[in-house]
């Protein structure tokens, strides 16, 4: 075998940095071409409820694009305020795209023409105040209209915009949506009058514009505050060379990855950037270190490099081996963007590794040609006094314990929230749409429950539909539901409008009349029915509409329902939770369980890792209890604090986990190959060697992710502060803990 096959690396450092030039430059196109997944279900799917409730509405409407627009005032069933919105209406009927709008004015109820059934205006011609009277009681108590066209106390309205698809066939399609309706709205609000609107198109609009604007601050920080790093730890500009050039051929060739394989990238897996680079730069810190501490001892460019890979190639490997684990870990979530961001993590933390030994050998070569090193150069260090620490050895442990102890009862005050709305920005008008709508139309969340007749044409007999009526009424009762809608429903308003809308008439049918309102409703179908039965007729769907709740309540009330259904379920019946119901029925709690299950395999994985590397299981506990112990802290602070846990916060552990333990790999690798000469000399040329490069990740990882609190979402608040406080508290852990453990005694790889 040639020496180029040999090493080609340290042999052909040239030809090597040139094939890495050829490929990031083939991979700048793939960076070009790069594009999150910023749609509705990639947004929505950490609230698997929400979700669920955003797919029924969407096949209700056949895919429509519905813009709402909730109109506030004094009394909707006012002359003015009922002319206000009949304008406003027939304004939108001149958009483009638009094809139907729904409103008071701009809808018809079924009427009784003989033994045949019609249309009319929802509201009555001539309007005079006793008629608006009964339009106003009839809107606001029937179950079928309150809620839906008008809130319980007639102050606010709904004008439900429908569009043609296409006119948002691509993103930057709706990005004019917003300031079209206001334009059209403008000139009706006045201090009595107001409007608020919400679409898919306006939500995905403003929540990538601020996503975007995040992304560009955040990296920002980030980038200036790595820089300022650089400067102050690698100091040479040879260095500095190597740094810039790993980090950006890294993120090139990362890119390059997920364009190859197809990987859908969400818009919340480019946190992943920052965290990467952190990463690549911790790492390019050991290194760095290690290289520049052999040539002030006098040795060439390439001695350094072979006695630095002697040093710490094993711990770089198992600290990137650790680190990739802990990312991957999250391939256990039910989230497609949790198993992205622990897929491309735990690929982009391998492939720096390559990079930073391969190529990063052969350009740490190239820039250090003809160096001149002045032998006993002072090697920079970290100044801790092992004297210090072994005085100070049982306080510094019971400090931590104590820590520890106080911090434990606030995990008893941890809650889970994976709600939509607790993951936006406060001031997203989204946000206060939606939390607008839950308030004053009592509810967005629907629960879809399939009842099976068994039979084609079934759900048109009456023992099956007194069956469901019975369900539905009980559903009703339920302290938290605000409305039930199902076939029967519709076949109780039939009978309102059979006995002329007369009061007490909503309730289901004669046995005789009800196949001929189901030819009717066949022949002339009431808007959305479509969403209450399949094509056969053979299966109801019944909808329990809810306000937002925790999961354990909404759970609670969801094995209330199905619990009564099955009690008094004919032998005939069969009953199913609707399509898609299934991926959110216990939607936190299965979220939770992916975390705590990746927790788990993380700590389960590095423990193996380093059995394999130690063979010492002191050595393993104490470096797990030491990254560990962190992450309970934090969380217990958390508890305290009542910030709450979601699909984002939750990664945390599984995150700081993985890369926390890269600097006690580090530490008691170098220690366990010093120490069989004199324990104390070992750990004071350990933490001389080992604690500035320790010291500085430790800060970078504090300072980058802390950069996420200049983000806007609340999840990447918590998410970038805990881990913050986590890495702080490790790097404190690493520092004194570890060597107050390993300055107590002897230890030695077989013999922990």
């Amino acid at each position: 075998m040639g020496p180029f096959l040999r090493n080609p690396f340290v042999r052909q450092p040239l030809v090597c940095l040139l094939l890495l030039l050829v490929l990031c430059v083939a991979c700048v196109s793939c960076l070009l071409k790069f594009r999150a997944d910023a749609g509705p279900e990639a947004i929505l799917e950490g609230d698997q409820r929400t979700l669920a409730t955003y797919r029924l509405v969407e096949d209700a409407l056949r895919h429509s694009v519905v813009l709402l627009i909730s109109m506030e005032c004094d009394d909707v069933f006012t002359l003015k305020n009922l002319q206000t919105m009949r304008c406003i209406g027939d304004d939108f009927l001149q958009e483009p795209g638009v094809v139907d709008v729904k409103s008071f004015t701009h809808s018809s109820l079924p009427e009784r023409r003989g033994l045949a059934f019609g249309r009319r205006p929802y509201l009555p011609s001539p309007l005079t105040a006793e008629s608006l009277q009964q339009v106003k009681a009839f809107s606001v108590g029937h179950p079928l209209i309150r809620n839906i066209l008008v809130s319980e106390d007639a102050r606010h309205a709904l004008i439900a915009v429908t569009y043609d698809p296409a006119q948002f066939a691509t993103p930057e399609a709706g990005a004019g949506l917003q300031s079209r309706v206001d334009a059209i709205l403008r000139p009706y609000e006045d201090n009595a009058t107001r409007f608020r609107s919400i679409s898919v198109p306006q939500a995905q609009h403003e929540l990538t514009g601020m996503v975007t604007r995040d992304f560009r601050r955040f990296t920002a920080a980030v980038c200036g505050f790595i820089i300022l790093c650089m400067i102050a730890f690698f100091r040479t500009w040879r260095l500095l060379i190597v740094v810039v050039v790993m980090l950006v051929s890294h993120m090139l060739i990362l890119a390059g990855i997920v364009q190859v394989t197809g990987v859908k990238v969400s818009i919340f897996s480019l946190s992943l950037v920052p965290l990467l680079l952190a990463v690549q730069l911790t790492l390019l810190a050991h290194v760095c270190h290690s290289f520049r501490g052999f040539l002030r001892q006098g040795m060439t460019p390439a001695e350094s490099q072979a006695a630095m890979k002697r040093q710490i190639g094993t711990s770089c490997l198992f600290a990137a081996l650790t680190t990739a684990v802990g990312l991957a870990s999250i391939l256990v979530s039910d989230l497609s963007y949790a198993r992205e961001f622990g897929l491309i993590g735990a690929a982009g933390v391998l492939t720096g590794l390559l990079l930073v030994f391969g190529p990063g050998i052969s350009l740490l070569l190239i820039t250090h040609r003809g160096y001149r090193s002045r032998r006993h150069e002072p090697a920079a260090g970290l100044a801790v006094d092992v004297g210090f620490i072994r005085k100070w050895r049982r306080p510094i442990l019971l400090i931590a314990l104590l820590t520890l102890s106080v911090s434990a009862p606030g995990l008893l005050l941890l809650k889970t929230d994976i709600r939509i709305t607790r993951m936006l920005p406060r001031k997203s008008t989204t946000r206060c749409m939606a939390e607008d709508f839950e308030r004053i139309y009592r509810g967005r969340n629907f629960l879809k429950i399939a009842i099976d007749s068994g039979r084609p044409q079934g759900v048109v007999n009456g023992r099956f539909l007194e069956y469901v009526m019975k369900v539905q009424d009980y559903a009703a009762a339920q302290a938290d539901v605000t409305g039930v809608y199902s076939y029967a429903s519709v076949m109780a308003m039939m009978n309102q409008v059979w006995s002329g809308w007369e009061p007490d008439t909503y309730r289901l049918p004669g046995m005789w009349l009800l196949p001929l309102f189901g030819k009717a409703l066949e022949s002339r179908s009431m808007p959305f029915t479509h969403a209450l039965t399949d094509s056969d007729l053979q299966v109801n769907y019944l909808y329990v509409r809810s306000s937002d709740m925790t999961a354990g309540d909404y759970l609670d009330m969801v094995n209330r329902i199905m619990t009564f259904a099955r009690e008094h379920q004919p032998t005939d019946v069969t009953l199913s939770l609707g399509e898609g119901l299934h991926s959110f029925l216990a939607a936190d709690q299965r979220i939770m369980q992916a975390q705590r299950r990746s927790a788990a395999i993380t700590l389960v994985a590095i423990g193996l890792i380093l059995m394999l590397l130690w063979r010492s299981p002191r050595l393993v506990l104490l470096t797990l209890g030491v990254v560990g112990a962190p992450i309970a802290v934090v969380l217990g602070i958390a508890g305290y604090a009542g910030i709450t846990l979601n699909s984002v916060t939750f990664m945390m552990g599984a995150v700081v986990a993985g890369i926390a333990v890269d600097d006690a790999v580090h530490l008691i690798t170098f220690w366990n190959g010093e120490q069989r000469t004199n324990p104390t000399t070992a750990l004071q040329q350990t933490l001389r060697v080992k604690g500035a490069p320790i010291l500085f990740t430790s800060l970078l990882l504090v300072g980058v992710f802390g950069c996420f609190c200049l983000t806007s979402f609340p999840p990447a608040i918590h998410f970038g502060l805990l881990a913050a406080m986590a890495f702080a508290i490790t790097v404190l852990g690493v520092l004194f803990v570890i060597p107050a453990f390993l300055s107590g005694g002897r230890t030695t790889d077989g013999h922990g």
